[in-house]
């Protein structure tokens, strides 16, 4: 893995960890360029680092439904957030109540809808 997606991967796992996160799930395949991904929960949620062909990638997911994964970045959008002025991390850490009540109750219908809106102006 390229030692400065490592260090920012690791940075991130720290700060998670010092707040009520914990690894539960992690894999690193070199022999598909170097992909990896951790996944760690909370009480309250989940999130799972991917790292994909160089990129970094952040995903949500609600704790009652761990395989139902949410752009965290659209999430972060969907919830107002400047993207521009920190770290993606940083940014999930700063809003943790906020992400688990979308993920966890009635609004998620309204992320949901964001996201297949962003895939169709991409994808169209």
């Amino acid at each position: 893995m390229n030692g400065a997606i490592r260090e920012v991967m690791a940075e991130c796992i720290s700060k998670l960890q010092h707040s009520s996160f914990e690894v539960v799930a992690e894999d690193y395949s070199p022999e598909s360029f170097g992909n990896s991904f951790v996944e760690l929960r909370s009480p309250n949620l989940c999130l799972r680092i991917v790292r994909e062909r160089g990129q970094v990638y952040f995903e949500t997911a609600p704790i009652s439904d761990p395989a139902d994964w949410h752009d965290a970045e659209t999430m972060l959008q969907f919830l107002g957030v400047d993207l521009a002025c920190d770290s993606c991390c940083d940014l999930i850490l700063a809003n943790l109540p906020q992400v688990a009540d979308v993920l966890n109750g009635p609004r998620k219908r309204e992320l949901v809808a964001l996201e297949q809106h962003i895939a169709k102006e991409r994808f169209s």
